[in-house]
């Protein structure tokens, strides 16, 4: 199982709570159990971003300040060189990239209904 820094275990955190909003797979007071939860819901999630197109990808990971990014606003991301959108097209792309990977990610694990 792989450890990675407070850091980016919150962005994971902030990434999942927003896959999962009618779903919530961690229990209370069972730590062990949900870590490997955790760790498991990480590489569903690194999987499922594998599907998602470039820009879609992109505003992920830079919204959520994964893989070592900063945590961007819509205004930054969009005046990314791999985006290029106003930030109400960043909101929008966020939404759709969200809907989808909840999708993938039930696809992978079969989890969502």
């Amino acid at each position: 199982m792989e450890i990675l820094g407070r850091k980016e275990n919150l962005c994971y955190w902030a990434l999942l709570g927003r896959v999962f909003t009618s779903y919530y797979p961690f229990k209370k007071n069972t730590p062990n159990s949900n870590l490997e939860l955790f760790y498991a819901s990480i590489e569903g999630i690194e999987k499922a971003l594998t599907t998602l197109t470039k820009k879609e990808y992109w505003v992920l990971i830079n919204r959520f300040g994964l893989h070592g990014h900063k945590i961007l606003t819509l205004k930054e991301t969009g005046e990314l060189d791999e985006v290029m959108v106003n930030p109400e097209r960043v909101r929008q792309i966020e939404a759709k990239a969200l809907r989808k990977l909840r999708g993938k990610y039930a696809t992978i694990y079969g989890l969502l209904k």
